[in-house]
C-alpha cells in the first residue's frame, strides 16, 4: 500500500515509541500518504510517574522526549521531506491520546508484529484497544513493508461495514494502480440458501454498486467456503493490505468482532480496520450512513 486516500488538510495519526517496531510503522507510514504530501502528526504518550532510573530519577526526562519525537521527524524527513509533519506530546494515557486524535483524522497508523496464531494477545493492547475505539479508521503496520504489487483484499460479509471496507480499498487501489480481491466466505446453509433464492449474491451486489465509479480497478469476486477467520489469513498471504469492518454489522466503538481480532492479530499484511467517516470527496455519500452509525 503507497497511500491513504483523504484531502490534504486531514492528518494521519502516528502513534510513537522509542521501539524498533515502532520507527518502521513510522517509515511504511511515511512512505504510504507520500504521493498526496498530507499532514503527519506524530503522537507520544508518557507518564511522569514512569520507571525510576538507576539515581532514582525517572527513566524519561524532558530532554528524552524531546529527544525522541526529534529523531521522528527526521525519520519522516529521510523517507519524504515535503510531508508536513507535527509532534504531540500527552501525558497520560495512548489510548486516549490516540483516540481523541482519531476524532479528527484520516486515519491512526499503530506498529503491530504479526502474532503466532497460538498466541494469545491481551485484551487491552495497545493496537487493540485504539482499534475498537477510534472513530477513524486504524491501519496496524508490520515491521516489513509488503509488497507493492500485491492486491488489497477486502473481507465483505453483507453488512455495511464491510461494504465501506470494499469502498476504501477500491479508492486506494485506484489512485496506486492496484487490483483488489473482495471475498465472501460462506456456509453450506449459506450455499444452500442462495440456490433457493432465499439470499441474494451479496459480493456481486455490492461490486456492481461500486464498480461504476472505479472503471478502471479491477475487482475480484473470490467466494470461499470455511471459516471466515482461517480463511481471510491465507488469503492474506497474498496481499499487500487487509481490510475488514469492526463487526459485522455492529459498528459500535468498544469491540471488535471474531473475524477482525483474528485478522488484526494474525495478518502477515497489514491490516486496516474500516470504521467511521469517510474523508475523500469520492466518497462523500458514504460518510452521512457511517457518521449516522456511530455511537
Amino acid at each position: 500500500m503507497r497511500e491513504l486516500v483523504a484531502p490534504v488538510e486531514v492528518p494521519v495519526i502516528v502513534g510513537i515509541d522509542d521501539s524498533e517496531l515502532s520507527f518502521a510503522a513510522l517509515r511504511n507510514a511515511t512512505r504510504q500518504i507520500t504521493a498526496q504530501h498530507r499532514r503527519m502528526r506524530l503522537v507520544h504518550a508518557f507518564n511522569w510517574v514512569g520507571t525510576p532510573g538507576a539515581d532514582g530519577d525517572v527513566a524519561w526526562s524532558a530532554a528524552d522526549l524531546n529527544g525522541l519525537m526529534e529523531r521522528a521527524v527526521q525519520a519522516v524527513r529521510e523517507v519524504a521531506p515535503e510531508i508536513d509533519v507535527e509532534t504531540e506530546l500527552v501525558q497520560g494515557s495512548a489510548v486516549v491520546a490516540l483516540t481523541r486524535n482519531a476524532e479528527y483524522a484520516t486515519a491512526v497508523v499503530l506498529g503491530g508484529r504479526r502474532n503466532d496464531i497460538s498466541e494469545v494477545v491481551p485484551w487491552d493492547s495497545l493496537t487493540v484497544q485504539v482499534a475498537s475505539r477510534a472513530a477513524c479508521p486504524v491501519l496496524v503496520v508490520r515491521p516489513e513493508p509488503p509488497p507493492a504489487d500485491a492486491p488489497l483484499l477486502v473481507g465483505v460479509d453483507g453488512s455495511h461495514m464491510s461494504e465501506l471496507a470494499l469502498a476504501w480499498a477500491v479508492e486506494v487501489a485506484s489512485y496506486q494502480h492496484a487490483s483488489v480481491v473482495a471475498v465472501q466466505v460462506r456456509d453450506q446453509e449459506w450455499e444452500q440458501d442462495r440456490r433457493e433464492g432465499i439470499r441474494l449474491d451479496e459480493l456481486r451486489v455490492v461490486v456492481e454498486r461500486l464498480q461504476p465509479d472505479y472503471p478502471d480497478v479491477p475487482i475480484e469476486q473470490r467466494i470461499l467456503t470455511g471459516e471466515p477467520g482461517p480463511e481471510l489469513l491465507a488469503a492474506a498471504e497474498e496481499a499487500q493490505l487487509v481490510l475488514v469492518g469492526p463487526r459485522g454489522s455492529q459498528p459500535s466503538r468498544g469491540m471488535l468482532g471474531e473475524v477482525s481480532q483474528t485478522v488484526l492479530y494474525h495478518s502477515r499484511a497489514p491490516v486496516l480496520i474500516v470504521r467511521g467517516r469517510r474523508v475523500s470527496a469520492v466518497g462523500s455519500r458514504y460518510q452521512n450512513e457511517t457518521t449516522r452509525t456511530r455511537s
